[in-house]
């Protein structure tokens, strides 16, 4: 015991003497906690954030199931993982006489028990939330609209069910939003956020002629008490024909046999995609994630996102680890030689194997002490202002910004288990670190020690010719020489930088990687015009067959108004034409049908049966295309940058865009479940060459066909020109995103897309009994300008033709925000781990220079110069640079082809692409860093008196 208080003493006396070293070790340490703070507590901290945000939208409960009776509910109760448990019931509707909106002339009534109530975080703006199942809380906006209802009346409620009966003869009544077909001589049940036709109006009137709304009452009646006014929940629609309604129930006082559920699991006990089972009890139509909750604790019902989760907290704890260790370890392995030489001098008088190793461990615990408090306090104020900086663009993922203004802040999520996860984890990190230098030093004997020739074996016989290894100076000829001589530390310094390079590129591709993935699983499969990045203002409108709007009237009413300019016009088509599916290529067909497969029993889809229902459905059949039109003006110049081929008049030219994509995200199945999240990626849709035809047919049918079919002429419309065959394109060039990011963005999904000028849409027009929309981008700094185009889209909507006009800074797109997110991430995590890097490189060429002051002594000594000097430590840094980069190469090619692999193996095909340019960079950094630091550090060593070095021990 008296000899372990001995060594240990001498530790710290060894630790003081090389206090420079010391303080990059506590300083490497603490970065390392810091690293590990950061993901523990990071992920608490975002992981809390987006429940807070989740809940301010849509509820913090983690599952809803629809639609269930008590038996289901009880069977639910009894799953392990529930932690809690709200019904809800909807009600339906009763009348609302002091309404001051005609077209709302209803409320919704909901009740919700005390935990649904908390679940589903209904902010209150004026009084209170019901206590007991007499009271009722309003959404606010009724008041907004004019009602006369206030806290303290009372609302007598009856409620009934809405239908609607088509009483017509002959034909169905179709509305677009919210999507429903009325047959003729049927009665459907409404939607919930179906409008209502007012009577009394020209519009209202015209509809009830041949239909009629029917309210089926429930039997269900009470009188409530207004207690409150609440902000507008989600769930009510703008359009839909009530206003929300809210009251308090318990489970034994539900009026119906059929109500929700919402849930909250034990995050423990809850296994992989909990939705499955579920949905096995309930029907899987009826479970909804809450997945803007759940995401984030990698039990969301999408498993593809759960494994980027769990793989991203697993890659980077990974990551520090490893680099923690191999730093640590270098810093014990560089003091080898000043370690053996005090230790051997105490094994001299009786230190034994054990005490020597716990000299090691003693002086890690030391080290250990003052870096967990710092790191972790460090990691602390890292997580803070990483979650300040990254809240308001988080905040937009939930379109707080279109709904109401929430400032929500982050709050540190700081648990006590957490704490110990970083503690233990840096302890053991510390201490593996220390394992290998402490074994090698309890093995060293007294004598080795004092001679200071330990592991160090020598070679006899006939050295090598050193003018084979040199460049023919003499300063090459002493960089060989001492590279060979100082092989260990030189080796230090190879094992640093090939850990920062391999660390560096490592992370920027896995973000990368990351990056495509949320980009495949949240980006929606849409191409938008970029015109909005310029443009303020866009106007927008979607018009059908029998409008009698013309759009080039509208185009020009807007561009000759005061402060109205750079107005560009797009148009666009999804369902005018289509292709025959002989034009779709292979790589197309096979996408489809491994997508398909995973709707169905592994080895049930054959290719038979898909090539009989899909690919070889018939003549007549096809896949529609989209048409994106440019103004004649800007179709020549993205003509002009993808070097398309020139195109006679009269020839209708057109490009294909010459990307798609697929997924289970995208092509979905009613009622089947997807076995597996896949992504693939569709190199080239079509078939058509450049050069070649793409032939098209419009969906409306000619005279001729018509009367093929029966139907009499003077009941149909028809086109302006009709063909007697397909429709000639002219491709002149295919062409992907990457050549359109100055006009397009988005993705183009499973869509088969073509770009036409505006000349060719006029001619398709006439082809057709449809028309396409129009989109009119353009600026404006005149407000009473502004108060026109307003009118005129009011006008349009009056006219029954959808016109939508708004600014164009819209929120930002998922993509655009997770990608923010990410890179804060990458940023955070990439700089401290380079400080970790960079001071290991350091580290491990300060100890070289250390190690070699007797020879600079001597050098020095018989005329070398500083500049000699400095020569030769080039050299010797630029063969440690070689050698670097040449053991890192193969680690980083294998881990990232690793990386690679399992991505798509989970994930699909796509195409991943390495990082050269940010390769090229970091190596760059990584030279110049080693070039700095070599020159600083022999700048240090070239200040000390030469006697003194030669009198010095090496220390």
């Amino acid at each position: 015991m008296r000899n372990t208080k001995i060594v240990h003493r001498v530790t710290l006396k060894h630790m003081k003497m090389n206090s420079r070293r010391t303080l990059i070790s506590v300083i490497g340490i603490a970065l390392m906690v810091m690293l590990l703070t950061c993901v523990f507590v990071g992920k608490d901290t975002v992981y809390r954030y987006f429940v807070d945000l989740g809940a301010a939208k849509s509820g913090s409960y983690h599952y809803a199931v629809y639609n269930i009776d008590r038996e289901l509910l009880g069977k639910i109760k009894e799953l392990d993982p529930i932690k809690e448990i709200g019904v809800t019931e909807d009600l339906k509707y009763t009348e609302f006489d002091r309404t001051g909106n005609p077209q709302k002339p209803f409320l919704n009534i909901r009740r919700y028990s005390a935990e649904a109530m908390e679940y589903m975080n209904i902010s209150v703006t004026e009084g209170r939330l019901p206590e007991n199942g007499d009271e009722i809380v309003i959404s606010r906006s009724a008041i907004e609209d004019g009602s006369s209802i206030k806290i303290g009346d009372t609302i007598d409620c009856a409620t009934f069910q809405r239908f609607m009966s088509n009483t017509a003869e002959s034909g169905s009544t179709v509305i677009q939003y919210p999507m429903l077909e009325i047959p003729a001589g049927e009665t459907v049940e409404l939607p919930y956020n179906m409008f209502y036709f007012v009577p009394g109006t020209e519009f209202g009137d015209e509809f009830y002629e041949t239909h009629e709304e029917i309210h089926e009452m429930t039997g269900f009646t009470h009188t409530y008490k207004v207690v409150g006014i609440i902000e507008t929940p989600g769930f009510e629609e703008p359009g839909c024909a009530w206003y929300a309604a809210i009251t308090q129930v318990d489970e034994s006082s539900l009026y119906g046999d059929v109500f929700n559920a919402l849930i909250i699991t034990d995050e423990k006990k809850v296994p992989a995609n909990f939705a499955v089972t579920l949905g096995e009890i309930a029907g899987y139509v009826n479970v909804h994630s809450n997945d803007s909750v759940l995401i984030f604790s990698g039990n969301s019902s999408d498993n593809s996102l759960n494994f980027i989760v769990v793989a991203a907290q697993v890659f980077f704890v990974i990551l520090i680890v490893l680099i923690s260790i191999m730093l640590i370890y270098n810093v014990f392995a560089l003091s080898y030689d000043e370690r053996v030489k005090y230790l051997g001098m105490l094994s001299s008088v009786g230190a034994t194997g054990r005490q020597k190793r716990s000299s090691v461990y003693f002086e890690a615990f030391v080290l250990l002490l003052p870096a967990l408090p710092a790191g972790i306090a460090a990691g602390l104020g890292i997580v803070r202002i990483a979650s300040d900086i990254g809240a308001p663009m988080a905040q937009k993922l939930y379109d707080f910004d279109a709904v109401q203004s929430i400032n929500l802040r982050p709050a540190l999520e700081v648990k006590p288990v957490t704490v110990a996860a970083v503690l233990i984890l840096s302890a053991v990190t510390v201490f593996i670190s220390a394992l290998i230098p402490a074994r090698k030093i309890s093995k060293v004997g007294p004598v080795e020690s004092i001679r200071g020739n330990a592991g160090k074996a020598r070679k006899h016989g006939k050295s090598k010719n050193p003018d084979k290894l040199i460049t023919g100076s003499a300063e090459g000829m002493l960089s060989s020489r001492s590279f060979r001589n100082g092989r260990s530390r030189s080796l230090g310094i190879i094992r640093a930088v090939s850990i920062f390079l391999l660390v560096t590129t490592v992370v920027y591709f896995a973000a990368s990687l990351l990056m495509q993935m949320v980009d495949f699983k949240l980006v929606d499969d849409t191409v938008h015009y970029k015109y909005y990045e310029d443009r303020d203002y866009a106007f927008v409108m979607s018009l059908s067959g029998d409008d009698d709007c013309d759009p080039d009237e509208v185009m020009n009413s807007i561009k000759e108004m005061d402060g109205v300019t750079d107005l560009k016009v797009c148009r666009s088509s999804s369902m005018m034409f289509y292709l025959d599916n002989s034009e779709l290529s292979d790589e197309y067909w096979d996408a489809l049908y491994d997508i398909l497969c995973l709707y169905y029993p592994e080895g049930e889809f054959s290719r038979e049966t898909f090539n009989e229902n899909f690919k070889e459905r018939g003549e007549g059949t096809g896949n529609p295309i989209d048409v994106l039109v440019f103004e004649d003006e800007d179709f020549a110049k993205i003509a002009k940058k993808v070097k398309a081929e020139d195109y006679e008049e009269g020839e209708l030219p057109c490009i294909i865009l010459d990307t798609a994509s697929i997924s289970t995200d995208s092509y979905r199945i009613y009622g089947n479940h997807a076995r597996d999240y896949r992504y693939l990626q569709i190199d080239s849709p079509l078939v058509a060459e450049k050069g070649g035809e793409l032939p098209i047919y419009p969906y409306t049918l000619t005279r001729e066909q018509a009367a093929e079919l029966g139907y009499e002429a003077d009941q149909m419309a028809f086109p302006e020109i009709e063909l007697d065959g397909p429709l000639n394109l002219k491709v002149i060039a295919k062409a992907d995103m990457d050549d359109l990011s100055d006009y397009l963005d988005g993705d183009p999904g499973f869509d088969v897309r073509i770009i036409v000028p505006m000349g060719v849409a006029g001619y398709m027009e006439r082809l057709s009994t449809d028309r396409m929309d129009v989109e009119i981008y353009f600026n404006c700094d005149d407000e009473a300008s502004l108060s026109k185009i307003s009118l005129l889209e009011k006008q349009l909507v009056n006219d029954d033709i959808t016109g939508i006009f708004a600014r164009t800074s819209r929120v930002a797109e998922f993509k655009e925000i997770m990608a923010y997110l990410i890179k804060i991430v990458l940023v955070i995590f990439t700089a401290i781990a380079s400080s970790i890097c960079l001071l290991n490189v350091y580290s491990s060429i300060s100890a070289l220079m250390v190690s070699k002051r007797k020879s600079f002594a001597v050098l020095k000594s018989v005329g070398s110069t500083f500049r000699q000097l400095l020569t030769t430590e080039l050299l010797g840094s630029a063969r440690v640079l070689v050698w670097s980069f040449l053991v890192a190469a193969p680690f980083v090619a294998v881990i990232c082809l690793w990386l690679s692999k399992t991505l798509i193996r989970r994930f699909g095909y796509f195409t991943v692409s390495f990082p050269w340019a940010y390769v090229l960079i970091i190596s760059c950094a990584i030279i110049l860093s080693v070039i700095i630091m070599t020159i600083a550090c022999l700048r240090r060593e070239n200040k000390i008196d030469i006697i003194d070095e030669i009198k010095r021990e090496s220390v």
